[in-house]
């Protein structure tokens, strides 16, 4: 472990290591904090001013997407802008076929890993003897139109920028595999439900390797609106007819065809850009010791424990 001594370079450089990642942390709490006060103040200003619309579907929509997107989401990004990072390399532009490869494999690890979810789920509610909450079922509430719009365009274009932009670009410095799989654990954490997490973390690895390849976070946007579109969004508007559930055995079976062969076709560098000022050298270990034990990001860990314990006691 290494010890404190601020007159020690390596030290120092430590300390900057971790405030790089507590700065993150910190971002994080405050995206999720700020999106639920500002939805509950919205609320009740309805029920108290114009109880009528407290009632309505699409007034509840558009107090939950100003919340997400109109608060939480620029504060967020007002709070990084202070961590510096490095721009994200071209490497590659995706072809037709890469997109439809790319999306197929993220749409299938989705049905995949939700199926193995459900499963568990299953079990944990025999254990408990009670259903655990699943917050996903409460798009049902709103109009479909509604729905998608949030899906499609909404979440993806934020959800992008936030994680495979704003923060796999301030992790990239430490290797393209760490910043990968850091942001991807992110990512599934901050939907603080086990009904998600899962596929959440799965989908978020491949967007993160797309968005490191490419440079780029516009395909990884078209490719989670797609995944998204599918996962939910024709189920919502359509339910589970025969010519959906064509269509989507169609893309599953595609998409696993595309895992298995496609193994290898976005290449990810494990080197990293920085080391210790005394030898250069940045260890795995060392990497994930400082993403993890920082302030920012204990709170934010506690805070998705929270927020996990509360929907499986809900």
């Amino acid at each position: 472990m290494m010890e404190k001594n601020f007159l020690d370079p390596g030290w120092m450089w430590g300390k900057a290591q971790r405030g790089r990642c507590s700065a993150i942390g910190w971002a994080l709490v405050v995206y999720i904090l700020a999106g639920n006060c500002a939805q509950f103040i919205l609320m009740l200003l309805a029920m108290n001013v114009t109880p009528v619309l407290y009632h309505n579907a699409v007034f509840m929509w558009g107090c939950s997407m100003v919340a997400s997107y109109g608060v939480a989401f620029p504060l967020f990004w007002l709070l990084l802008r202070g961590v510096g990072a490095p721009p994200m390399e071209k490497r590659a532009t995706l072809t037709a076929m890469d997109y439809m490869q790319a999306g197929t494999a993220a749409y299938a690890v989705l049905f995949l890993a939700n199926a193995a979810t459900l499963l568990v789920l299953k079990g944990l509610e025999l254990l408990l003897g009670k259903g655990i909450a699943n917050p996903v079922e409460s798009m049902l509430d709103y109009p479909w139109g509604c729905s998608l719009v949030m899906m499609c365009v909404l979440a993806p274009v934020t959800e992008e920028l936030m994680f495979r932009r704003l923060i796999l670009r301030r992790l990239l410095p430490w290797g393209d595999r760490f910043a990968v799989t850091a942001s991807a654990l992110l990512f599934a954490l901050i939907h603080g439900n086990l009904s998600q997490i899962p596929y959440a973390f799965l989908v978020g690895l491949l967007l993160g390797t797309v968005a490191v390849y490419t440079g780029s976070v516009v395909p990884t946007i078209l490719i989670h609106a797609f995944v998204n579109l599918l996962g939910s969004g024709l189920l919502l508007g359509l339910g589970m007819d025969e010519a959906v559930s064509v269509v989507m055995a169609a893309v599953l079976i595609a998409g696993i065809v595309s895992l298995i062969l496609g193994k290898g076709r976005f290449p990810l560098r494990t080197e990293s850009r920085v080391g210790r000022p005394a030898d250069g050298q940045f260890p795995e270990g060392e990497k994930w010791r400082f993403f993890l034990f920082n302030p920012g990001m204990i709170f934010f860990f506690l805070l998705a424990v929270g927020l996990i314990s509360y929907y499986l006691l809900l």
